[in-house]
């Protein structure tokens, strides 16, 4: 009688006690990775087989796996500064999982988990230490995100499009058997994969190139907000009124920002106000609203004003004016 395919919350079940969501889980520690267990073999193992020797290779020769949920953003020195120090002071104490490739590209191993520990390695010139399985990709899937669940760097964000991109991916044939594969509610990853959607448009994509720290509630928010063409409208229009002016804004900022704008459109605010703005290094605007709510702008001089100094003027205007 065939063997039956191990349940994914059987695993996550015996591994939850076990968990550490420090950067490294040190040798000496009795805890046990949430991933081992999965590719522990025996009754609670994934993939069949025996303890894999844990080998060295040049980082370089790794590349991610395509699903992989770690956001390129997070791969910079600042991001990645504890482990690069943990892994300096103490060495790497948890190999990264990996495929081995056809020397694809120029790359011989596909990693599962594993990408700030390649670039850590990369930035301190030394070998990544992996541990290499044979397993299909809804197996990989499942390492993954068993391995990720419960680390603290991991944003529900990064999730939300993690989760999407394994929907798409044809390696589940349902919502609904990802879900359970996940050990997810149908509705928590209803709710992930909708914050997701928003980057499906490019305008979106653009103004917000690291999402990763934006909160999922908030970006539902958002998405709820353009599926009416009214509001649609008015969000459109605002990004384009701060388009030259988006460094201004932290992405958190940005989307409180256009979920605010809709907001804003709906009402008018006639309060009189006389406010001085500099522009440049050698003029001043004077902004007047007055009580009929008609807006004025009054330049002492028009010298050296260059297209930026008015877009960052304007800006400003607008939050002035609410």
């Amino acid at each position: 009688m065939a063997n039956k395919k191990p349940n994914l919350m059987s695993v996550m079940a015996q591994a939850k006690s076990n968990t550490d969501s420090q950067a490294q889980r040190k040798h000496t520690n009795s805890k046990v990775p949430v991933a081992e267990l999965a590719l522990g073999g025996g009754s609670t193992g994934l993939v069949k087989t025996n303890r894999v020797a844990i080998i060295e290779v040049a980082a370089k020769e790794c590349r991610g796996w395509s699903l992989h949920n770690r956001n390129a953003h997070w791969y910079n020195a600042e991001r990645c500064a504890d482990l690069i120090q943990s892994i300096k002071s103490e060495g790497q104490l948890e190999p990264a999982l990996a495929r081995k490739l056809n020397d694809e590209d120029g790359y011989k191993y596909e990693l599962i988990y594993g990408m700030r520990r390649r670039f850590a390695c990369e930035q301190l010139n030394i070998p990544l230490k992996l541990k290499i399985i044979e397993c299909d990709d809804m197996q990989a899937a499942i390492f993954m995100h068993i391995e990720n669940e419960h680390r603290a760097d991991i944003t529900p964000m990064e999730k939300a499009l993690s989760y999407k991109k394994l929907n798409q991916s044809g390696i589940f044939s349902t919502m609904e058997n990802l879900a359970k594969l996940l050990n997810l509610p149908k509705g928590t990853l209803s709710k992930y994969l909708k914050a997701s959607s928003l980057f499906d448009e490019p305008v979106m994509a653009d103004a917000f190139p690291d999402p990763t720290e934006l909160p999922v509630s908030k970006v539902n928010k958002l998405v709820d907000l353009l599926a009416n063409q009214n509001e649609r409208k008015v969000i459109h229009k605002r990004l384009q009124n701060v388009k030259g002016g988006l460094n201004q804004f932290t992405p958190i900022e940005l989307l409180n920002d256009l979920i605010e704008c809709v907001k804003r459109s709906t009402q008018v605010d006639s309060s009189p106000l006389k406010e001085a703005i500099n522009v440049g290094e050698r003029t001043t605007c004077t902004v007047t609203r007055n009580a009929k709510g008609k807006v004025t702008l009054a330049f002492d001089t028009f010298e050296e004003l260059t297209e930026d100094a008015f877009k960052e003027l304007f800006i400003k205007v607008e939050k002035m004016l609410g």
